[in-house]
């Protein structure tokens, strides 16, 4: 799910890019949809090391989104990267 940009902002076309660039792997959604995006980012691209993190305020939140996400991951461990 893409969000728009909000209307008040303007950029000029380098910081758009730089926008684009930083933003082309976030993945937003519910756990299964962030886990099947990771998973899918993961045999594309073979990274090390993943940073997930959250807006949520409230530490329980976080906490609560971030083991979803974790537990969905486990289940696609089984399958083979190629």
């Amino acid at each position: 799910m893409q969000f728009p940009a909000p209307r008040s902002v303007s950029w000029n076309e380098q910081e758009q890019v730089l926008i684009n660039r930083t933003l082309r792997h976030t993945f937003t959604g519910t756990a299964d949809v962030v886990a099947t995006s990771i998973s899918s980012f993961i045999k594309q691209y073979r990274p090390d090391e993943l940073m997930i993190g959250t807006p949520l305020f409230f530490q329980q939140g976080r906490r609560t989104t971030l083991i979803g996400i974790a537990e969905r991951l486990m289940d696609y461990r089984s399958v083979k990267i190629s």
